[in-house]
């Protein structure tokens, strides 16, 4: 793989900047975002020293789609087209933090900016073109409870996170039928001994600190796996750590991805 043009959200720590610093060695040109700046100029930095790369930072809070929609005019202005799009921007929250815009944060940043973000720039990738979704889940029943995104008064950082999984997945699904020439990826790689639970208190968050330490894979491990889709022939699907490929959910869920994609369409026209 060389030359191409590679786009990481969340690129600044974790599964998303050791993906950055692996993307990079092979010479191609990759943009790292991110909420902190402190944190994204030292990523950029440190993976600029480690390969030579052309490795861009822009600052980007994920949790705000108007945000979102700057940055892609932006990013349209320099970049003509787009081979990859590797989507690692997450966070995990004890208590429900409501935007700027008016949306539950977790929800937001773990799928409604990814919608926002991949539609706007559909336009831009090239023929061979990959998105690549890194997720807490895979499609296993389709069903979202939608009481629950969005949602204060129904929020559980667990049931939460559970729901942004379903419709991420089920989003996945939406654009391999809309778009069967691009490569479409879902990768769950499960525990990772990342940051993602530093907000997380009490008992879930000792959970989560127990969990990864025992049996989590480290963020180089996931980020191979995510290297592994767009450079080897993997069929558009879901995946999980290994990249075992999880059986195709086909048009089960034809009425879901409708839903869904209303749903999401809804919400990014009130804002």
């Amino acid at each position: 793989m060389t030359n191409k043009t590679i786009l990481i959200t969340g690129g600044t720590d974790g599964i998303g900047k050791a993906t950055a610093l692996q993307l990079a060695k092979t010479g191609d040109d990759v943009t790292i975002v991110g909420r902190n700046k402190e944190k994204g100029y030292k990523a950029q930095q440190e993976i600029v020293a480690a390969t030579g790369a052309n490795v861009s930072f822009v600052a980007l809070d994920m949790s705000i789609l108007s945000e979102v929609q700057r940055f892609v005019n932006e990013y349209r202005t320099v970049h003509a087209e787009l081979d990859y799009l590797v989507h690692c921007a997450g966070v995990i929250m004890q208590d429900p933090v409501i935007t700027s815009e008016g949306f539950e944060q977790v929800f937001a940043t773990q799928y409604l900016s990814r919608y926002c973000l991949t539609e706007a720039l559909l336009p831009a990738f090239s023929s061979n073109g990959s998105i690549i979704f890194v997720s807490g889940g895979n499609v296993t029943d389709g069903i979202v409870e939608y009481s629950v995104l969005n949602s204060v008064e129904n929020f559980d950082p667990v049931n939460t996170v559970r729901n942004t999984s379903r419709a991420q997945s089920l989003y996945t699904l939406m654009l391999m039928t809309e778009h069967p020439k691009l490569c479409i990826y879902n990768y769950g790689p499960g525990i990772v001994k990342t940051s993602i639970g530093r907000n997380l208190s009490g008992i879930r968050g000792v959970m989560v600190t127990v969990a990864s330490h025992l049996v989590g894979i480290t963020a180089e491990q996931a980020g191979s796996d995510v290297v592994k889709l767009l450079n080897e022939t993997h069929k558009s699907g879901w995946y999980k750590k290994g990249l075992q490929r999880q059986a195709d959910s086909g048009d089960i869920f034809a009425t879901e991805q409708r839903e869904l994609k209303q749903f999401s369409d809804n919400l990014l026209s009130s804002r």
